[in-house]
């Protein structure tokens, strides 16, 4: 009898132990299994997923933005407008530029021009801001303007007064005479798209579906007095003594705008034509001189086809009339940018381009989405290809002063090249992208106080005396 319960006793604590082996290992497995789990949700997967979520990684679709926006040169400093931020870069010696300050601004900054020693920046959905530059270790927003409704896409000041483009609305005249409070004087109502303004004496050229002619004479009764309509995209335009270039989908022209009742065509380029004249035979090396990859092509040592002629100096585009439409593109000729708007040819990864175009001296310089050329004025009558840079990653803006030709590129880098009769040559650069000033302003420490004299050495000191006058009571 007592065998039998002893054997019942071991047999029940052997099932028991067994019963609690078999749930510790179901409770490790689980807890094994979460282990796993956890570690699986907390690490990417090869096919772009992540077991936390059961979702493929999404890709980033917002547009890329160019991290150099314009450029202006003044003496020895260039003027870099970059993401939120005016630059300032020595160009003492242009082979080692070097960066100076810089002055955080509105997002999205567009155009920048300079007037005295002041910086207008147009920002976009930022409005109108203005930069005080006189002291280049110094700077600081002074002065900003918002327009009522809508934004600032790009400026133009003279002789204290500023035209700032508002699309959808139209342009705005303002008195910046005094740069810290800009006031506006009056909205000149345009439709259409709006791409690029200048100053003159007393009026305002306004690019955009066509050409608008503001007179400023009367800066708060301004008005549109003449609109010239080519029927092609426009994009930018430059004006200089005795002519004004316009560069559009159909190529570059000069009008001569003296007497703004009747226009003149004195010149004309078709795109086609440009690519064609700049675009010979494959060369097998760069020209000396120049970045690794960079082609400067001189047209004057390839075979070239010739320019389309120049239109005759009396074929006038009447106000609201349209001028004779473009040569048509040659087929087979390389024309990159002659059959469509850059600013819709852009990769969807990239923010919509907007051409450039600069006059300086006998020169224009057309800038376009892969491509800088030169083209030469020849008694503004006669526009001849001179050479192109090309390979460069992404030009995106320009700026010229005297032989000096500063070039900023899509990933933030500025290049200088010194212009001379043919081709440039290139003198340096710097990448302003992330690049801290190399100088910084020190911060202003306090004087030490002057060390307290102790009671004793004043008593030790001599006093003065005062004379006391003959016959005076003494004190």
């Amino acid at each position: 009898m007592m065998l039998k319960r002893l054997l019942k006793m071991v047999l029940g604590l052997s099932l028991l132990a067994l019963l609690s082996a078999c749930g510790e290992g179901v409770a490790g497995s689980q807890r094994e299994t979460r282990n796993e789990q956890s570690i699986s949700d907390n690490t990417q997967l090869a096919d772009g997923s992540r077991g936390e979520t059961g979702k493929a990684a999404q890709q980033d679709t917002t547009p890329r933005l160019p991290l150099l926006r314009d450029l202006q040169i003044r003496g020895e400093t260039a003027y870099a407008l970059l993401p939120e931020a005016l630059a300032l870069v020595s160009l003492a010696d242009p082979a080692k530029p070097v960066l100076v300050s810089r002055q955080v601004v509105a997002k999205t900054p567009r155009r920048l021009v300079l007037d005295g020693p002041h910086a207008f920046i147009a920002c976009d959905a930022g409005g109108l801001q203005v930069v005080a530059v006189g002291q280049p270790l110094k700077l600081s927003v002074v002065g900003t303007y918002a327009p009522q409704a809508g934004s600032v896409s790009a400026v133009a000041v003279r002789n204290g007064l500023a035209v700032v483009l508002i699309p959808g609305t139209g342009a705005a005249v303002l008195d910046v005479s005094d740069p810290a409070q800009p006031q506006e004087l009056k909205v000149v109502p345009l439709k259409g798209t709006l791409s690029d303004v200048a100053i003159g004496d007393d009026r305002a050229l306004v690019l955009g579906t066509e050409l608008s002619l503001i007179s400023l004479s009367k800066p708060k009764e301004a008005a549109v007095v003449g609109t010239w309509s080519l029927k092609e995209a426009l994009w930018a335009l430059a004006p200089r003594d005795g002519f004004t270039a316009l560069l559009g989908a159909g190529g570059l022209r000069l009008l001569n705008l003296t007497v703004p009742e009747r226009p003149q065509r004195t010149a004309e380029l078709t795109l086609a034509a440009l690519d064609s004249a700049l675009t010979p035979a494959p060369v097998e090396t760069a020209a000396a001189g120049h970045a690794s990859g960079a082609a400067l092509i001189n047209v004057e040592e390839a075979p070239a086809k010739e320019p389309a002629s120049a239109a005759s100096a009396d074929a006038a585009a009447a106000p609201g009339t349209s001028a004779s439409p473009a040569t048509a593109a040659t087929p087979g000729a390389a024309q990159p940018a002659a059959a469509a708007d850059p600013a819709k040819a852009a990769t969807p990864a990239e923010a919509p381009f907007a051409p450039r175009l600069v006059a300086a001296g006998e020169r224009l310089f057309v800038l376009r989405s892969e491509t800088l050329d030169a083209v030469l004025v020849v008694d503004t009558k006669q526009l001849r290809p001179a050479w192109r840079l090309s390979g460069a990653p992404q030009p995106r803006c320009l700026a010229v002063a005297g032989d000096l030709l500063a070039v900023g590129q899509f990933d933030g880098e500025l290049s200088l090249w010194r212009l001379g009769a043919e081709a440039p040559t290139r003198l340096g650069s710097l990448a302003l992208a992330n690049q801290e000033p190399a100088n910084p302003p020190a911060a202003a420490t306090p004087a030490p106080p002057a060390p307290k004299e102790s009671v004793a050495a004043m008593l030790a000191a001599p006093q003065p005396t005062t004379a006391r006058p003959a016959g005076a009571p003494r004190p």
